[in-house]
């Protein structure tokens, strides 16, 4: 069973009263719990400003992580708690860019849980951009996987590259139009994403959109010229892999389009 200590306990549940009771008593500021964080962390985790600053006054260290490689950044960042991510930041912001040991970094988790106001101010304290995960997934294609399409927009203005991609050659464009997540596949293409480009398995946005009866999307990348006639690595062509996973009206639909070209 892991060691809990009190001084731990209230930081997590938000007695401020109590925590000050313990420090000016000799409370370990740094002393983890057991196979995880530190009263920071904890403070961090659960979003209370007040008990990050009291314990940052007493010592406790910033840039102690929990057994995952986690900081008390990144938990903040995770949950969106921007209060205390400015006073961690303006604390020196040595770990922005540390990663976890998936490799996610702060602002990665943040852009993945759709929290634009800590992404915002990640990318105003200059967090990297272009940081990728042991999947070699970027900031950008887990906010276009996850559907966020403000904080799309952000990482996009930023300077975020949309045609990062990752181990199985997926773009976020790919990501976005598999998820149907149409406002977020039309920033990528204004943002001049490739709407051809292929993963891995050879398939293009277009084909992972159709074989999900993604059918808003499927029409969105075919009026920014997306070929209906492509195919993967199969052979398959968008048609036949929406037919595949059982999507008729959206077989019948592209169906037309051949007809048409033929």
């Amino acid at each position: 069973m892991s060691r809990t200590t009190p001084l731990i306990v209230a930081a997590w549940r938000g007695h401020v009263q109590v925590v000050s009771l313990l420090l000016e008593a000799r409370a370990d500021p740094c002393e983890a719990q057991s196979g995880e964080g530190t009263p920071l962390w904890f403070a961090a985790e659960a979003g209370w400003p007040d008990i990050a600053r009291e314990l940052l006054q007493r010592g406790a260290a910033a840039d102690m992580c929990d057994p995952g490689g986690r900081s008390p950044l990144w938990a903040a960042a995770r949950h969106g708690h921007v209060e205390v991510l400015k006073i961690l930041l303006d604390e020196g912001g040595r770990l922005l860019d540390a990663p976890a040991e998936t490799g996610a970094t702060p602002l990665f988790v943040a852009a993945e849980r759709g929290h634009l106001n800590a992404v915002e101010l990640l990318l105003e304290r200059r967090a990297s951009l272009q940081v990728e995960n042991r999947f070699g997934a970027t900031p950008l294609a887990v906010a276009a996987e996850s559907g966020w399409p403000e904080v799309v927009a952000a990482l996009l203005k930023a300077g975020a590259s949309p045609g990062t991609s990752n181990v199985h050659r997926a773009t976020p464009l790919h990501l976005a139009a598999a998820g149907g997540h149409c406002d977020c596949t039309r920033l990528l293409l204004d943002a001049a994403a490739e709407v051809d480009a292929t993963n891995v398995q050879g398939a293009t946005p277009l084909m992972l959109a159709a074989e999900r009866d993604r059918q808003a999307t499927v029409e969105l990348l075919l009026a920014r010229r997306a070929d209906p006639m492509r195919r993967n690595a199969s052979g398959g062509a968008a048609v036949e892999l929406a037919e595949s996973q059982g999507h008729q009206a959206m077989a019948q639909f592209l169906r037309g389009l051949y007809c048409q070209a033929g």
